[in-house]
């Protein structure tokens, strides 16, 4: 682990990848993931909403509930997903990496700080569109010809 120039006390680092559904969050967390602990690095992947009893209920409650009420429901998730998953591996020096849906309202961050109440993100990724796609011809995608797949 290193320690960051000013702070006396070795902790993780927080990546928060965020962004609507397809857009590529679970890969890019997959891939740092992998970089990661190639360095070296424990790393801890998480996702938003979580698995807890606040973030089931979000998922649950998604395609029913909408405005403002969504928006607190993805934020309580928020608190809890921070209080009780994500700052025990930051403390124990572990990088975590959620991989967090868009929330219904843009203020409900994990870049934002609640008069510090939350953590800032060292690292927010905010990803804004799902990632072009290349069909399988020889079209070119990014500017880097598309490679073909033999079947």
């Amino acid at each position: 682990m290193h320690l960051r120039p000013f702070s006396e006390h070795p902790r993780g680092v927080f990546v928060s990848v965020d962004g609507p559904s397809g857009a590529g969050k679970s890969t890019i967390v997959q891939h740092l993931a992998h970089l990661l602990v190639a360095d070296g690095q424990d790393v801890h992947i998480t996702a938003e909403p979580s698995t807890g009893p606040v973030g089931t209920l979000c998922s649950e409650l998604t395609d029913t509930v909408t405005g403002r009420a969504l928006a607190c429901l993805y934020a309580a998730d928020r608190y809890h997903h921070l209080e009780v998953e994500i700052r025990p591996h930051l403390r124990a020096g572990r990088t975590a990496l959620p991989s967090t849906s868009a929330p219904p309202n843009p203020s409900v961050t994990h870049r934002r700080g609640d008069h510090g109440h939350r953590r800032r993100a060292d690292l927010p990724v905010r990803l804004r569109q799902r990632p072009q796609r290349c069909p399988p011809t020889r079209s070119t995608c990014l500017g880097r010809p598309a490679r073909r797949t033999r079947g």
